[in-house]
Formats: C-alpha cells, structure tokens, sequence
C-alpha cells in the first residue's frame, strides 16, 4: 500500500493533471533550450558554445573550424535568405552603407559626399 501512495493514487484528479502538466511543461522547456543551445552540425548532441559568424548558428567545441564554419554558412545562405543578408550586411564598407542612410534621413546640407 505504500508504494501506492507514493504513485499518488488517493489524490484528487485535479492535483494529478496539474502534475502531470507541469511535468510535461517542465520536460519541453528542457528540450527547447537543448535545441536552442544544440551544436548546429547535423547528427551532433554536444551543446554549441561557440557562434558561426554571420549566422545564428552555434558549434561545439569539436565542429569549430573554418571548414565547419563555411559550410554552416552556406547552409544558412541557402536555408534563410533573407536572414542571411540581414546578419551580414554589416560586412559591407561605410562607404556603401553612408551615403544612402544619412542622405534618406538628413538635410541635403549635411549628405555625405559620394
């Protein structure tokens, strides 16, 4: 009878559910963050400390390479388009990027010269 009560069989319904949907919340939460801090090298388990450049991928500590890192950034290059361009636009010169900010938002006094 013991183990019984310790299986928390004579508790109310509703003590058990909230249990077991903390339980359930508690065990996504762990998975989430284990696949938000995941090595980004398919079929690697080990937690990612180290980010990939121009990415929003992380690689653990054997997958850190220059190899490794290129080949991670094709893949984001081809996988998200759009997010790729947005992280590695600050790649380009000053001097791309200058004159067609400041002359949007400035007066025509103070634009940079082209």
């Amino acid at each position: 009878m013991s183990i019984l009560n310790w299986l928390f069989v004579n508790q109310p319904t509703w003590v058990s559910n909230v249990s077991n949907l903390t339980s359930i919340t508690v065990f996504g939460a762990v998975i989430g963050l284990y696949k938000r801090f995941n090595c980004n090298q398919s079929g690697c388990w080990r937690p990612g400390h180290h980010k990939v450049e121009g990415t929003t991928y992380r690689t653990c500590t054997k997958h850190t390479t220059e190899e490794f890192h290129t080949a991670l950034q094709a893949r984001h290059a081809k996988e998200r388009p759009q997010q790729h361009r947005f992280l590695n636009a600050h790649r380009k010169t000053s001097n791309q990027l200058a004159p067609q900010f400041l002359t949007n938002r400035l007066s025509p006094a103070f634009a940079l010269a082209p």
